[in-house]
């Protein structure tokens, strides 16, 4: 018995508790995760394309993982009967776990030769490395490949994940079977009959959904057309069937490739449309790029193992719209129909991204915009993580609707031609003047101001805004980008500028000199970066930095402000690590107005959350 010794040898007690401490971890640990992999079974049963396949798995499989997926996989289950043999390709899926694939990276392929991703990062360490093929039947679609410092222990684990990447597997085939069966019986109005996908009338009310969110408005769309260009050719020549494999198999290898943040829609019979959304223009040319990297190398697989005497070919197009769009659909998909079409015409079959919009097409706007000071700014409330009430805002750019510019395009143009300067200036002076207007709606909370390193204010400037506007500057913190270098001389003007040295490090955690920084700066408060916050509660990694983070800023009296926090999972564990500050969409998003106080009920929530809860904090 686990608790108990049973007397055949004598053992000190320290020694017999430690044991017995051990087993009961081990066993509750093996409890729990086959209650985990009981329950991942469970939601297995769901799963209806490759999209929910891909998420099935990047949720069940452990950290240090990857399941090396056959890149002909999908080609084979549109046809697959049980008795064929599948073929397997030099191409493979990357599939990664949850808690380790970024967003702008979900999927990824990779050569089998690597044998494993990462590969001469792995050959460094002493870990071991498990490797094992994934059957559906008598074929193997792929294998699961995991790294660990202790195969003993993780080998229960290994087992379990590994059924259950089969399970997965298997109910995926079936799925494909049962819908090929169920093509020419189902006829629904919003989508298409042969792949399943949303048809046009699909997309109309999706893309009318998605534009009567007035948060959406604010995200930069890409529509991305795929079409087919041997569609009737293959119909002609070859049968209906075999054109309705070539659109089923098109249609899956897009929700392979593109599994985040977007719409598959099948408009025409032989067209489709991707149409991607994001929160800026950062990460939308590698999103793309990505996407029809990893749907063209799955062509490819099926052009070399279908057995058929043609090719299937796509072509690719697209075009990228930025914030505050209008509801214009078909206007959007004809300009990416252009794209494609003149793709089609430079190279056949291959990649293309149409170019986001050049700043010079916006510079008459951006000249406008300085010279006539057209500057709005909206301000979000940062909040006191033990009180709920709002310390500070910090002053966010925007611009009149008159100019039709977002920030990052006025930073582009501004960075284009060389008049940053004219960005930081306008800043400091109008954000100061709002400051004045409104000081009895600021009180005397702080506000937030962000710098552009290498562009701070000239003296005569400087001492302008110190004659102006100096006994208000005791409640400015200025913000210095983590990531950039800023020069002594310009850090010396910040702090000669800057009442008691209010001096915040953002975007804290995205940089390689993090502690030089720290220390080079000595700042008051340091702002943890949003990709850290995000699903914090999901990441253990993210956790451990966080906390660390908040106990070396204790130990040198700074104070810890987390940003980008959008749910009450986030709020509370962060609350739990002891940061000081908190900002984000679900405390306050950025408004025109100096909003008094944050949400009565988010208020409540942060005081209940706090671990003096209910005592005397005296």
């Amino acid at each position: 018995m686990i608790s108990e010794s049973c007397g055949c040898r004598r053992i000190s007690d320290a020694a017999f508790r430690e044991t017995a401490l051990n087993l009961h971890y081990a066993a509750d640990e093996m409890e729990i995760h086959e209650a985990f992999i009981y329950a991942r079974i469970d939601r297995m049963l769901e799963i209806d394309d490759m999209n929910s396949l891909c998420s099935s798995i990047a949720s069940t499989i452990l950290e240090k993982s990857y399941v090396c997926l056959n890149s002909d996989f999908v080609a084979a289950t549109v046809e697959y009967n049980g008795k064929k043999t599948m073929p397997f390709a030099d191409n493979l899926i990357v599939i990664q776990p949850y808690m380790s694939y970024s967003e702008a990276n979900i999927t990824k392929h990779m050569n089998i030769s690597e044998i494993v991703p990462n590969l001469e990062e792995w050959a460094e360490s002493s870990d071991s490395c498990y490797l094992t093929a994934i059957h559906v039947g008598g074929d193997v679609v792929g294998y699961y490949v995991v790294k660990t410092s202790n195969i003993c222990k993780k080998n229960l684990k290994i087992k379990r994940v590994l059924k259950a990447v089969t399970i997965a597997f298997n109910i995926a085939i079936n799925h494909f079977n049962q819908m090929k069966m169920r093509l020419s019986l189902e006829t629904v109005e919003m989508t298409n009959s042969v792949t399943k996908l949303p048809n046009f009338k699909g997309l109309v009310r999706w893309f009318s959904e998605f534009a009567s969110i007035p948060e959406n408005r604010k995200k930069v769309l890409s529509f991305s057309v795929y079409a087919l260009p041997k569609y009737t050719y293959i119909q002609e020549n070859y049968g209906m069937a075999d054109a309705e494999d070539a659109v089923i198999f098109i249609g899956e290898a897009l929700k392979i490739a593109n599994q985040s943040n977007c719409f598959i829609a099948h408009i025409n019979e032989d067209e489709f449309v991707v149409v991607n959304y994001y929160d800026g223009y950062d990460n939308v040319g590698s999103v793309i790029n990505d996407a029809t990297s990893v749907f063209f190398k799955v062509v490819e697989g099926y052009n070399s193992t279908n057995g058929k005497d043609y090719y299937v070919e796509a072509n690719a197009g697209c075009t990228v719209i930025g914030s505050d769009w209008e509801e214009n659909l078909e206007s959007y998909i004809k300009y990416a129909n252009g794209e494609m079409y003149m793709n089609r015409m430079k190279y056949g079959v291959g990649l293309a991204v149409k170019e986001e919009v050049s700043p010079k097409g916006h510079y008459k706007a951006f000249d406008l915009l300085v010279e006539k000071n057209l500057f709005t700014y909206h301000f979000q409330p940062i909040v006191n993580a033990k009180t709920g009430d709002i310390f500070a805002y910090e002053a966010l750019m925007r611009t009149d609707s008159s100019i039709g510019m977002n920030p990052l395009e006025v930073l582009a143009a501004a960075k284009e031609y060389n008049r940053l300067y004219d960005i930081e200036k306008a800043t400091m002076f109008n954000v100061m003047e709002r400051y004045n207007k409104d000081k009895d709606l600021f009180g005397n909370k702080k506000v937030f101001i962000n710098t552009i390193p290498g562009h701070f204010l000239k003296p005569a400037d400087l001492e302008a805004l110190s004659e102006k506007y100096g006994e208000y500057l005791y409640n400015v913190i200025f913000e210095l980008t983590e990531q950039d270098t800023v020069s002594d001389e310009e850090l010396n003007s910040i702090r000669a500028l800057a009442k008691e040295n209010n001096i915040a490090i953002d975007d804290y955690g995205t940089g390689h000199s993090n502690i030089v920084n720290l220390m080079r700066y000595a700042p008051q408060l340091i702002k943890i970066d949003r990709f850290l916050i995000s699903d914090i509660h999901k990441d253990e990694n993210k956790q451990m930095f966080v906390r660390t983070t908040v106990e070396f800023a204790k130990l040198n009296n700074i104070k810890v402000l987390a940003e980008g926090v959008e749910t009450s999972n986030e709020l509370r564990m962060l609350i739990d690590f002891g940061v000081d500050y908190i900002q984000g969409y679900y405390t306050g998003r950025p408004t025109p107005e100096i909003i008094p106080e944050i949400a009565r009920e988010i208020r409540k929530e942060i005081i209940c959350a706090n671990p003096l809860f209910g005592q005397d904090r005296s």
